[in-house]
This record gives structure tokens, C-alpha cells and sequence, in this order.
């Protein structure tokens, strides 16, 4: 996959999850959005607690000038936060940014939203003023050349143009058009940032010094082909090079305790755990060495691979670990843990499980569009999480377990399953679990199962003129039956 089509399935992936997490409370948030234009840019704000909130501001063609200065005031309110910024393509007049001293925040509270909210295309100096305090990650876009900090500052500062905290403990942003190939870490920094060096243009290769911790997507986006971490490094999961598009080989110091590479690739000490695979790494298929236990968070997140093998030694597969990769993985055959996402978006083509202690997470097998067949029968499970097996539209048969009692918010929502059969031990039926058109036939043993309002797509012509095929079976008098006759579904008694 292209590094453009990665990015926007990256966009699309943060945007479904943010509507997904604030639903109906976003709606109502906007609702008190107000606009002003102020020297060719519009400004959305919100007043709270008798502060302005900047929640994005959009610059219209080159009528803003050369210098952005974001208003000190809206509303006749001390604006004090602006969490982003975007243009319109034929801007290209616009090359600085000026945070005035009445800004606290700059980006939002919580980084996964939004990881990239400045976007200006010629951008390349951004100036802090004396009172911001919070920024989570590095929000600002790939032209950029250089931070300046106002010196009364007393949370960031800047050095060569490098954006880091106070203490000079923690590098906060790198400017992402700097010039120059190799930067290595100063020694006082313990902490690379989030998003950190995202969106370089020149970069290629960073060597961490005495740095302990990689955050979350710190390579996000940027030319970085080779990282080396030193010796100090014992905090960095596969997120910190996952969309690292450029990323060819991860390097680790031999002295490092907690870390080490086989080709490129990163484990931890033991090689019981992979942590990332190089998004940049050359060939189509790779199989997991058979020491591995666990397959970590993002470790092959939006990765390049065709294939993924995964030996029968891994148990566990953490959050986003195969996640959008469109990869043909296997899965093994004791795994007891699946995380959030972990096999979204990937080729597989059945899902049996063996192990009785198996933990499902949200999404975990979401969008799998070629899952003929899922077997849970053999295991423990109590809940089908949120969006389990939603997308997934090739689905044939299921079976599940005698100790379900939960199937969560959109489970089999467009999974393409004809006929499902719930077990009697089924307490609820959450909304739009079974929000499936080519659903015909749903057998349900529990007298006592109970289904959310919209748990089943009804069978009003303007969902679907073949809805109304549908079929219930159940009990006498049991709670499915009275769902059926008040929804409008066929209903047979057991």
C-alpha cells in the first residue's frame, strides 16, 4: 500500500473511532460552536467556564498574510486553547504562527483523535508564547522548519529549532522540514514525545541516547528509514513506529535489557514477544519465530506485508497487532487473547478457537471480508465485544459458546450471516448487533433473552425490500417472541 493511501485509511480509521466515541455528545457540543472571520481566517470557538476554546480554525485563500497571529480574544472571551488549523489548497502565502500569551493548549486533551490538526502547507515557523502548557503530542504539519519559544515560558523551550520541555527531558517536536539526515538524541532527553518526529521530510536516520521511553506514533508519517535505540530504552510498544512508512530497520544497542532485533525486526529481550515490524522492510511475507508468545500492539499495524505466518507458540495478540494490514494471517491454534482490532482489515479466512480462556476484544476480526466460518463453541466466552465481527461480510457460519450472555453493540452488524442460532444462556442483545439485511433465519433457546430496541434492522421497506423475510424462532411467551410482534418480524415457536 502507497504511503498516501496508508495516510487516509489512517485518517478514515481515527475518524470512525472518534464518531464511534463521542456519538450524539459531539452533536450537542457543536451546537454551541460559534464563528468569527478575522483577517482571512474563520474561527470556530466555544465558550466554557468563560474562556474561548478554539476548536479549529480554517484559513481562506491568501487573504490571511504571511503571519497568523490566533486572536488573544473571541466572544469577548481570553481564548485559551485552539486545537486546529487547516487551509485551503491554493494558500501559499501563510509561513508563521503565532501563539498569543493567552493560550494555555495547543492541539486536543486527547491525542488520538487528532494527530495532525495545524495543516498549513508553507508553514515553516511557529511561535509559542509565554503561557502555553499543554501540548499532548506534535500537532503541527511537514513544512515546518523551526519552534520558537518565548523565553519567559516556563514549560517548553527550544534548541536549534527543536521543540522540548522545560527540563529538556522530554523532545516535544522536530521540526519537520529541518534540515539535516541524522540527529542523535541529547543526552538529557528520557522522553521522545508523541508524534514527535512525524511528518519529516529530511530525516533518515535517529539514535536515541540516554532516552527510556518512545511514545505513541513518533515516527508517524516521516522520511525516518533507520532508528537505533540505545542502551536506556525499556518503554516502546509497536505503536511508537507504527505508520513509520519510510521505517526499513529497527537497530538496538547490544547493552540494551529490554530490547532486541533479528533482521530488522524488534522484540523484546527474550524474543517471546514481538514488539514492530518495519512498516519499510524489504519482502512480502514473514513468519513469526516460533520463541514468540505474544504478538504486540500495532507490531504489524497497517503494515506491507502480502502474508503473516504465526506460529502455534503465540497466545496472545495484543491491540491493533495485525490491524488493517490486508494481510493473509493465520490464526493460531491456542490463542487465548485477541485485542481491540487485532485482525481488522486482514485476509483471514477462519476463526476456530480451542482455548477455553479466550478474551475477545472490541472489533477484534472487524471488516475481515473473506471469514467464512467462526467457531467459539469451544470456549468460556460470556460477552462478544463491540464490533467484533461487524464488516464482516463473507461470514457463513457461526457457533457459539453455551456460556454467552452478551452480544454487544454492532457484533454482526453487515457480517452477511443467514442464519445465527443464540445459545439459551443469551441475557441481551445489545443495539444493532444483528443489524444484518441478509439475516433470515435467528433461532433464539433463551425464554428470557432480551434485545435493545434496534438490536435487529427492521423490516421497513426503506432499509431493505427483502427484510421482511426475517424469521424468529423461539419460545412460547419468551421475550424474543414479544420483540418479533412488536417489531413486525415473523416469529415461530420452538
Amino acid at each position: 500500500m502507497k504511503k498516501a493511501a496508508v495516510k487516509s485509511l489512517s485518517l478514515l480509521i481515527a475518524l470512525v473511532m472518534l464518531l464511534t466515541s463521542f456519538g450524539a455528545a459531539s452533536l450537542t457540543a457543536n451546537a454551541a460552536v460559534k464563528e468569527k472571520l478575522i483577517k482571512g481566517v474563520w474561527y470556530e470557538y466555544r465558550i466554557k467556564d468563560g474562556k474561548s476554546i478554539v476548536t479549529n480554525a480554517f484559513v481562506s485563500g491568501n487573504s490571511a498574510g504571511k503571519t497568523i497571529t490566533i486572536p488573544s480574544k473571541l466572544g469577548g472571551k481570553r481564548v485559551v486553547a485552539i486545537e486546529g488549523m487547516s487551509m485551503e489548497t491554493k494558500n501559499t502565502k501563510t509561513t508563521a504562527l503565532v501563539f498569543p500569551d493567552s493560550i494555555e493548549r495547543i492541539g486536543t486533551l486527547n491525542p488520538t483523535n487528532n494527530y495532525m490538526p495545524f495543516s498549513i502547507t508553507n508553514l515553516t515557523t511557529v511561535k509559542l508564547g509565554k503561557n502555553v502548557k499543554v501540548m499532548k503530542y506534535n500537532p503541527f504539519c511537514s513544512s515546518v522548519k523551526k519552534f520558537v519559544v518565548n523565553s519567559k515560558n516556563k514549560y517548553f523551550k527550544t534548541s536549534n529549532g527543536i521543540l522540548y520541555n522545560k527540563k529538556g527531558t522530554k523532545l516535544v517536536a522536530y521540526p519537520a522540514r529541518k534540515s539535516g539526515k541524522t540527529f542523535t538524541v541529547p543526552k538529557k532527553v528520557k522522553t521522545i514525545g508523541i508524534g514527535a518526529f512525524s511528518n519529516t521530510e529530511n530525516l533518515l536516520t535517529v539514535k536515541t541516547n540516554k532516552t527510556s521511553t518512545v511514545s505513541t506514533r513518533a515516527f508517524m508519517y516521516s522520511s525516518v528509514k533507520t532508528v537505533i535505540l540505545g542502551s536506556a530504552v525499556k518503554t516502546a510498544s509497536g505503536d511508537a513506529f507504527c505508520e513509520g512508512t519510510s521505517i526499513s530497520e529497527i537497530k538496538v544497542a547490544k547493552s540494551n535489557r529490554y530490547f532486541t532485533v533479528k533482521d530488522g525486526v524488534l522484540f523484546n529481550k527474550k524474543k517471546t514477544k514481538i514488539v514492530a515490524y518495519p512498516y519499510a522492510k524489504k519482502g512480502k511475507s514473514y513468519t513469526i519465530p516460533s520463541t514468540v508468545k505474544v504478538v504486540g500492539n500495532s507490531a504489524f499495524y497497517i503494515g506491507n506485508l502480502n502474508k503473516i505466518t504465526v506460529p502455534d507458540s503465540v497466545t496472545v495478540i495484543q491491540d491493533f497487532a495485525f490491524g488493517y494490514s490486508f494481510a493473509n494471517v493465520n490464526l493460531p491454534s491456542n490463542v487465548t487473547k485477541v485485542g481491540d482490532y487485532a485482525y481488522a482489515a486482514t485476509t483471514l479466512k477462519k476463526a476456530v478457537f480451542n482455548s477455553s480462556e479466550l478474551t475477545l476484544g472490541a472489533g477484534a476480526f472487524a471488516s475481515c471480508d473473506m471469514l467464512k466460518a467462526v467457531d467459539l463453541s469451544k470456549t468460556k466466552v460470556k460477552a462478544l465485544p463491540d464490533f467484533v465481527f461487524s464488516g464482516t461480510t463473507a461470514l457463513e457460519t457461526v457457533s457459539l459458546p453455551e456460556t454467552l450472555e452478551v452480544i454487544g453493540e454492532a457484533a454482526f452488524n453487515e457480517s452477511g450471516v443467514k442464519s445465527l442460532e443464540l445459545p439459551a444462556s443469551v441475557k441481551t442483545v445489545k443495539s444493532f448487533a444483528l443489524w444484518e439485511e441478509n439475516l433470515k433465519t435467528l433461532v433464539v433457546n433463551g425464554k428470557e433473552t432480551a434485545f435493545d430496541e434496534d438490536a435487529i434492522m427492521p423490516t421497513d421497506s426503506n432499509y431493505s425490500e427483502d427484510l421482511n423475510t426475517i424469521v424468529v424462532k423461539g419460545l412460547d411467551g419468551s421475550k424474543a417472541q414479544a420483540y418479533a410482534a412488536k417489531f413486525g418480524f415473523t416469529f415461530e415457536v420452538l
